[in-house]
């Protein structure tokens, strides 16, 4: 028996039935042969072009979602909210990079003048952030507010124990932001990378 789509009524193999009679009609023709309804003028699907049809439709529906799984991953790369461990430092003089953990073995403090490293960044949604760094062989966590810069690529960070200047101004101690997926907080020599944790 034929099942009903759209008014026409169909069976398998290269036969539909007419909607008018219910009657079998072979694929293409014009007109019905008992009643002499017309459905040759009418689009007569069959099981084959509704397969077609289904594939293209999976196939642009592939396509969207990847769009938009492409688009989230950027937007993520870019969102500078989250949890952020330490991965290395590069000197702004010579371009070198080391990771952080040979900077712990203090095997080159003295190349890039650092007497401790930065550990991680916590940077929230509520714009507060907070830093872990080594100072004396001891980790020193030190918490603040942050701002987005007019070039929204920056944000500033202002530590919660900074005291205004002689203007009554109290000035960023650092700027981080977003590059290639990687944290980064540059000073004079030197620019921290750190890198997202899961």
């Amino acid at each position: 028996m034929g099942y009903s789509l759209f008014g026409f009524y169909y069976r398998g193999g290269n036969y539909m039935y007419c909607r008018n009679c219910g009657s079998p009609v072979k694929e293409g023709a014009q007109y019905c042969t008992k009643c002499g309804a017309t459905v040759g003028n009418k689009k007569t699907y069959s099981r084959k072009k509704f397969f077609i049809i289904g594939i293209i439709l999976i196939a642009l529906l592939a396509c969207l979602i990847g769009v938009i799984g492409v688009y989230q991953h950027d937007q993520n790369d870019e969102n500078i909210v989250g949890k952020w461990s330490a991965y290395s430092i590069v000197s702004t003089e010579t371009g070198e990079e080391r990771t952080i953990e040979s900077l712990l073995e203090n095997e080159w403090k003295e190349d890039f003048n650092t007497s401790g490293p930065v550990l991680s960044f916590e940077i929230r949604d509520d714009q507060t952030f907070k830093i872990q760094t080594i100072d004396d062989e001891e980790t020193v966590t030190e918490e603040g507010t942050w701002e987005q810069l007019e070039d929204s690529r920056w944000i500033a960070l202002f530590l919660s124990s900074q005291e205004p200047d002689e203007t009554g101004e109290v000035k960023p101690f650092g700027i981080v932001r977003v590059v290639d997926g990687y944290l980064e907080y540059p000073d004079s020599i030197r620019i921290w990378k750190c890198e997202r944790e899961e």
